[in-house]
């Protein structure tokens, strides 16, 4: 808002004023050029007189919006802000005295907001109710469309239930193909028994072929016992023979011990008991080697029984084989019967349900024709709906325009306030820059005087601090002459001292040289007594090396002959133990031997028993054959049967599966349809209260905007009601006092401007 202009007034700072207590006035000053000495003299008179009435009358005070106290020159030393308060960015400005306040809110100059004027037309809601009342109508139908949706999945579900018959019939058909497969295992374990049987027989007659081999390998032990029996009775006498001469051979022994001398027939003595013994060893050798071949025989014969035990625990488990076939075969047959059953029940419940899914299927289709109607149904509504769409779409264009008309009236609005505004501020800034370049002089003029009296006392310091350098120094100097006085004197007496050991060092050389000459004499008289003795130490260790040369060959000497004699005593106590272990090892023989002859008799016995009892078992493998040839003509006849009745229910089954894939086909094709026209429905739907919910909300914030708009209005309003009476007082006041300064009282006359009301403002 702006006051019309009607005349242009002079540059004069006279100013008249009228105004009545409830019309508003805006008042814009502008600053012509720079302001004269007098101007600025007065001025400065003004602002002390006025400081100085605030002192002492206290009626007013200026005050920030801030803090209620009385106003004080902030301590960052800000420019100074006379009435009505202090501006910053976007803060509101405040005057208060003792019976009026003063509050200005500044607009912030943000584009982004958008003021617009209200209208009357605006506030009606019939149309947009009536708008509401249909979509909710359009809503209800969509909703009733939605179930119809939910019948047809219904369907849907009925058809999957079809869909799981058909697969149970599938599964029943792998039934019967598993039940053939078990029939083709059950030849096939009737072909491995009798490939069984045939090798039990040939292992029958191996048990024969070994039972005779074992009796003449029996008939050859007892013959071999008997050449056992001459070896050990020669061996028993090759040892005695042996033990003779090793007791002739001691005997010698012990007499050469006794004398210590050897003469030429007891070494002939000794040579011809050394060939005695060697021949009877051999012979005991000879022996030994016999014995050694009988014992392994003898091994070879126990393995053979233990063979033959072993044939004879595999007839036996042979024999439960057997039972367990005969077995097995019976509970085929039985498995067999009752297989045959289960397929014949399975084939008639197969065939039962066949029917049953036909009569669901004639069920759904008609189904399916009712929902396809209510789809065609369905289609028509939407299309109403769309038209009705169309019809809210202009509705929203034509509020969207109005809306944009409001926000061009409310940016209109805010700028000829904020015209208004810049006015008053430009007022404002002049005003404080001028007591701010007041200030800053006086600030400079302190920070000038502050800094020559610091230079004089830091002057005034230096100058203290070098007379105590001096006289410091001074003290320095008078030190350092004492100390290079006592430095010389120290410098005289460390030379004398020098000059005393030099003729001490003089002396102890020449002593030294003296010592020496007479150690060197010493030393040349030893060395030429010791001359010869070299040669006698080489001499002396030659004579201990041919000696311990004599010691060493004796002693390898003596130690051969004792080596001798532990080695032919070891030798013939290990004799006497082998003699020992054979003669027990005779004796078990007799007794293993009479062991083998009962254990061969108990053999022939179990043998006959054996060969009884495979008559009766090859009786009984006959008359099983011929039981399983008959059973696989049964099961051949079955088959064929099986094959007959398998190859009707694939034929069926087959026209069964093609009447429900073309059915499946054809509900795939609906179901898709109808699905994506679910689908459709549900997005407009959705796209629908989407556009319901944004024209609620913008409705609430246009009415909000509007409600705010109107309510800033009246503030702006009740605002400028009040500035414009503070200023009318500011202005009164600046009368007041020129006229006390200057004594001039034309200012008191009144002013041919006059405010006008509000009505005639806009």
């Amino acid at each position: 808002m702006t006051l019309e202009k009607g005349k242009i007034f002079p540059a004069s700072p006279p100013l008249h004023v009228h105004v009545d207590d409830e019309t508003p006035v805006h008042v814009h000053i502008k600053k012509n050029g720079k302001k004269s000495a007098t101007l600025r003299a007065s001025e400065d008179r003004m602002k002390t007189a006025r400081a100085s009435s605030l002192k002492t009358s206290g009626s007013s005070t200026f005050r920030p919006s801030s803090s209620s106290s009385m106003f004080r020159p902030s301590p960052s030393k800000e420019p100074w802000i006379p009435a009505p308060g202090k501006t910053k960015k976007n803060k509101k400005l405040m005057w208060q005295s003792g019976t009026h306040k003063l509050d200005v809110n500044v607009p912030e100059r943000d584009t982004d907001i958008v003021h617009s004027t209200l209208r009357m037309e605006d506030l009606d809601e019939d149309e947009e109710d009536r708008k509401h009342l249909e979509y909710e109508r359009k809503i209800d139908s969509l909703m009733s469309e939605v179930g119809n949706l939910k019948t047809e999945k219904r369907l849907q579900r009925i058809r999957s239930e079809a869909d799981k018959a058909r697969d149970e019939l599938h599964i029943s058909r792998k039934l019967l193909e598993d039940q053939e497969g078990e029939l083709l295992d059950y030849k096939e374990e009737l072909k491995m028994s009798e490939m069984e049987n045939k090798h039990l027989r040939k292992s029958v007659e191996k048990l024969k072929d070994d039972t005779e081999h074992s009796r003449f390998e029996a008939d050859l032990a007892q013959s071999e016992t008997g050449n056992l029996l001459q070896k050990l009775v020669e061996v028993e006498l090759d040892a005695q023979a042996a033990v003779s001469q090793v007791t002739s051979l001691r005997d010698t022994v012990h007499q050469l011990r006794e004398e210590k001398r050897m003469t030429g027939h007891d070494s002939k003595v000794l040579a011809k008991q050394r060939e005695l013994l060697l021949d009877r060893l051999q012979d005991f050798e000879d022996t030994n080697r016999g014995l050694r071949k009988m014992l392994k025989e003898q091994h070879k014969i126990e393995n053979l029984e233990n063979v033959i035990e072993q044939e004879k625990l595999e007839n036996e488990h042979i024999q439960g084989l057997l039972l367990a076939a005969k077995e097995k075969s019976a509970a085929d047959k039985e498995a067999l019967k009752k297989a045959t059953r289960v397929q014949k029940e399975r084939a008639s419940r197969s065939e039962d349900a066949v029917e049953r899914l036909n009569a669901q299927l004639m069920e759904k289709e008609s189904a399916f024709i009712d929902c396809r109607a209510q789809l065609d149904e369905i289609r028509a509504e939407i299309k109403l709906i769309g038209k009705e769409k169309a019809q809210l779409e202009a509705t929203r264009t034509h509020l969207l325009n109005q809306q944009d008309d409001l926000t061009e009236n409310n940016r209109k609005m805010e700028t000829f306030y904020k015209t208004e505004l810049d006015a008053v501020k430009a007022q404002l800034h002049s005003k404080t820059s001028e007591v701010s370049s007041t200030k800053l002089e006086n600030e400079r003029l302190q920070i000038a005087m502050n800094s020559i009296q610091d230079k004089l006392s830091q002057a005034e310091v230096e100058v203290q601090q070098l007379k105590s350098s001096v006289q410091h120094y001074e003290t320095m100097s008078s030190e350092y002459q004492t100390q290079i006085s006592s430095a010389k004197r120290e410098a005289m007496s460390a030379s004398l001292k020098l000059e005393q050991e030099q003729h001490d060092l003089v002396r102890k050389q020449t002593q030294s040289q003296v010592e020496i000459e007479k150690v060197r004499s010493t030393l040349e008289q030893r060395l030429r007594e010791l001359e010869p003795l070299p040669e006698m130490l080489r001499n002396s260790e030659q004579k201990l090396l041919e000696a311990t040369e004599r010691l060493l060959n004796q002693e390898h000497k003596t130690a051969d002959h004792t080596k001798a004699f532990t080695e032919m005593t070891l030798k013939m106590e290990h004799q006497t133990s082998q003699m020992e272990t054979l003669r027990e090892k005779l004796h078990a023989s007799h007794d293993e031997n009479r062991l083998i002859s009962s254990k061969s008799e108990a053999v022939q016995r179990k043998l006959s028993d054996l060969e009884d009892r495979f008559h009766d078992l090859q009786t009984m493998a006959a008359k099983k054959d011929e039981s399983l040839h008959q059973t696989q003509m049964r099961l051949e006849e079955k088959t064929t049967e099986a094959s007959t009745l398998s190859r009707q229910l694939e034929q069926a089954l087959g026209d069964i599966r093609r009447v429900e894939e073309e059915s499946r086909e054809k509900a795939i094709s609906r179901e898709r349809n109808s699905q994506a026209r679910i689908l459709d429905l549900e997005s407009q739907l959705s796209r629908v209260k989407s556009e319901i919910l944004q024209i609620r909300r913008q409705k609430e914030d246009a009415e909000r905007k509007f409600s705010s708009q109107l309510q800033d209005f009246k503030d702006r309003l009740e605002q400028s009601h009040s500035t414009n009476r503070s200023m009318q007082n500011y202005v009164q006041f600046l009368k007041n006092s020129y006229s006390n300064v200057f004594g001039d009282s034309s200012f008191t006359t009144s002013s041919p401007y006059k405010g006008k009301s509000p009505a005639q403002l806009f």
